[in-house]
């Protein structure tokens, strides 16, 4: 057989091959992530400088794109760069006001900073614009308790809110736990964690501990 011929040969068999064992049908069928999807990715599996490079390529092209934007401020907090990451979440906010995860993620960013007097009224702007309510009063219970206000704490906890039968979420316990703690009774609130960790199952216990350890920094 010719060598040309023997090549072309040699060829579409590799390329059947390949065809049977679905590897062309995978990358025909694989679909790149866009600029947002790559920067969210980035973001979620802790490369955040990635990911904020990745917004600041979009925000060239689209300066004023509040999604973009509010995934940067995260981004930049995420790496400690707090004034930068300040003056972009008022950015993002300014472009798009009515949105409440953006509130929510800008309450988020003074809870960890141990800012709970900013922290509040981004909380209480995220409820009035339709965030979740339980959630939400959960770290404006926070709040209150960070900055030793136990009657302001007890207000929020003796509302209709928190309940300990609804199963979708462990509130109820943590609120009562993160009064106990400011009252000094670390006895009564360690039982409180335990038993939301015993009803809601681990993976939504952390979801909701994670807030209240950074509280007080160490599990009562």
């Amino acid at each position: 057989m010719p060598p040309s011929l023997l090549r072309h040969f040699l060829l579409g068999s590799l390329f059947l091959t390949l065809a049977g064992s679905g590897v062309l049908r995978a990358a025909e069928t694989e679909v790149p992530l866009d600029p947002w999807q790559e920067a969210m990715v980035a973001f979620k599996t802790g490369k955040a400088d990635k990911a904020a490079a990745l917004c600041d390529a979009a925000l060239k092209a689209d300066p004023n794109n509040a999604r973009f934007l509010l995934l940067d401020a995260r981004a930049l907090a995420a790496q400690g760069k707090n004034e930068a990451a300040e003056a972009t979440f008022k950015k993002a906010i300014a472009l798009d006001p009515n949105a409440a995860t953006a509130r929510r993620f800008f309450g988020d960013f003074y809870f960890h900073l141990r800012r709970f007097d900013a922290a509040k009224p981004s909380y209480q702007e995220a409820i009035h614009r339709g965030g979740d309510v339980t959630e939400l009063s959960l770290l404006l219970l926070y709040c209150a308790v960070g900055l030793g206000d136990a009657g302001e704490a007890e207000r929020l906890a003796a509302g209709t809110t928190f309940n300990a039968f609804d199963e979708t979420t462990p509130a109820y316990y943590f609120a009562k736990a993160a009064i106990a703690q400011l009252k000094k009774r670390p006895d009564d609130a360690k039982p409180l964690v335990q038993q939301a960790e015993t009803l809601y199952g681990h993976d939504l216990f952390l979801q909701y501990a994670k807030d209240y350890f950074f509280l007080f920094a160490s599990k009562p």
